[in-house]
């Protein structure tokens, strides 16, 4: 490229300039929004090509590791500086919590409701080899005895499980043992000391 400017007195004055590299700037693009459960990994781009890279949290890294919820932006510059930014929406999301309760409905059926927060699936284990999806199911029990009622809730971050033992035409005591017995066996034991009789 050249220019030439001629002053009013009739002065000429040239100059020129070759530009040997167009270059555009970085296009960064994390995302509008992201949901994460415990942490994530936020990727700028480039790897590899002499980029230089500021967060908002002050990093200076390609990656930024994130875990609270927030906004982060980043700001990528080549190396002849052109640069580009991009920002995202960070939420962090939780485990569920299982639970539910129940009625009995008459007889050996049994009305259930889920209790549970933060799930995105559900799945009901009756402990009588039969299951459901259902949110609020009923249940019928072909027989009497000490049923492990099991829902287990779901979401993108994991699971939780929630049980009882139910008594079904049985008195509640005969099903205390097993509820002792389910809870050793579920729990984790602190400390275990056997000794002679």
């Amino acid at each position: 490229y050249a220019v030439t400017v001629v002053s009013n007195e009739g002065c000429v004055l040239t100059d020129s300039s070759t530009i040997t590299t167009l270059e555009s700037p970085p296009v960064v693009n994390l995302g509008t929004s992201l949901n994460v459960c415990f942490l994530d990994t936020l990727d700028a781009g480039y790897a590899g090509q002499g980029m230089s890279y500021l967060w908002n949290t002050g990093a200076t890294t390609q990656t930024l590791v994130v875990s609270t919820p927030a906004n982060y932006e980043v700001t990528v510059t080549s190396p002849n500086g052109c640069s580009g930014s991009d920002d995202i929406i960070i939420v962090v999301d939780s485990l569920p919590t299982a639970s539910f309760t129940y009625i009995a409905s008459g007889g050996n059926t049994f009305s259930f409701t889920n209790t549970s927060e933060n799930w995105v699936g559900l799945l009901w284990d009756f402990g009588d080899a039969t299951s459901t999806t259902f949110v609020a199911p009923f249940h019928l029990y072909q027989n009497t005895g000490c049923y492990e009622v099991r829902l287990i809730a779901t979401n993108q971050c994991g699971s939780d499980t929630a049980y009882t033992i139910l008594a079904v035409g049985v008195p509640v005591t005969n099903c205390d043992t097993v509820s002792a017995l389910q809870q050793i066996l579920v729990e984790p034991l602190e400390e275990l000391v056997l000794a002679p009789n």
